[in-house]
């Protein structure tokens, strides 16, 4: 937000300029760095989105979490698309790119503003938030358990999502690493139960 107010500047300081002092020509100079700091700040901006889903990428999920600060308390959920494999094969790919648009559309609106939602990659999310009461978390994940389940409902071949979540209180010194693998351990253990129960 701040850099287009910057860029609304340079284009009213120069136009102000202009007014003042009429042989002084700045604000064609003043909209042209405008124009370009603009598309800088849109080539930033494409750059942190994926372009299939519209969510947070990869790249900008370790740009977050390098600048977490020690003392902040925050909650990081995996998610990943079960069978994934089994409807690019059944369906085609064009199929699977429709499922997870649909699946990342459900993940987002199940969870507040302040839940993040990223594509990590393939048929992976990853949602962090400064959410630290675990009954609220488990709360947004049944609503997102239950929307996938009226999408299927309705007659769409999505599959189930398995997730694991971690909770960081700002106790202890930070190891985002440690709180990423607790989050993906516990997902790839629920991912092992749903399998097993399918057989």
């Amino acid at each position: 937000m701040w850099k287009l107010v910057v860029l609304s500047l340079f284009t009213v300081t120069g136009t102000s300029i202009q007014l003042l002092y009429p042989s002084v020509y700045s604000s064609w100079h003043c909209v042209t760095l405008a124009l370009l700091l603009f598309f800088l700040l849109m080539s930033e901006f494409d750059s942190s989105f994926d372009t299939l889903t519209g969510l947070y990428n990869r790249a900008a999920f370790d740009k977050a979490t390098k600048q977490m600060e020690e003392s902040r308390a925050f909650s990081i959920i995996a998610l990943d698309i079960n069978d994934f494999k089994n409807v690019n094969d059944t369906y085609g790919h064009d199929y699977g790119d429709i499922v997870i648009k649909k699946v990342a559309a459900i993940i987002q609106k199940s969870f507040p503003d302040h839940y993040t939602c990223y594509r990590f990659g393939g048929d992976e999310f990853i949602i962090i938030s400064d959410e630290t009461d675990q009954d609220k978390l488990e709360s947004y994940l049944r609503a997102m358990t239950d929307n996938l389940t009226e999408e299927r409902k309705e007659g769409s071949p999505i599959p189930t999502i398995s997730y694991g979540y971690s909770i960081f209180r700002g106790e202890e010194k930070l190891d985002f690493s440690k709180i990423f693998k607790e989050a993906d351990d516990q997902m790839y253990y629920f991912k092992k139960i749903q399998k097993d129960d399918a057989n």
